[in-house]
């Protein structure tokens, strides 16, 4: 795991390379990284998430066992928390489908 406040740029070196990045540390959102191309960039070295492996949580949503209960009652429309879960998700909400807008 890169050490905090190490750059990007400093990590993200070859094709392959692979990292994990804590988000919110509070929350505890872990993401694996594998950088799969790295181009020419400008001075500014720009990075770009191209693809990921599913859907990002709304902000503040809370942690992983909130957001997966959240799933499962957005999935479930007998559950108690689904007016929650669509309310927070959205009806058509898809985790598994990876949103580039709204990945940062």
């Amino acid at each position: 795991m890169p050490a905090d406040g190490e750059r990007l740029v400093s990590i993200a070196t070859d094709r392959g390379a692979r990292f994990t990045y804590v988000y919110d540390v509070a929350d505890e959102w872990t993401h694996r990284v594998t950088v799969d191309d790295i181009r020419p960039g400008g001075a500014d070295n720009v990075f770009i998430i191209l693809d990921g492996g599913g859907a990002c949580p709304p902000e503040e949503v809370g942690g992983a066992a909130w957001y997966q209960h959240l799933l499962a009652a957005l999935a479930d429309p007998a559950s108690p928390d689904r007016d929650d879960a669509v309310e927070t998700l959205g009806a058509g909400f898809d985790p598994a489908r990876y949103h580039r807008a709204t990945a940062g």
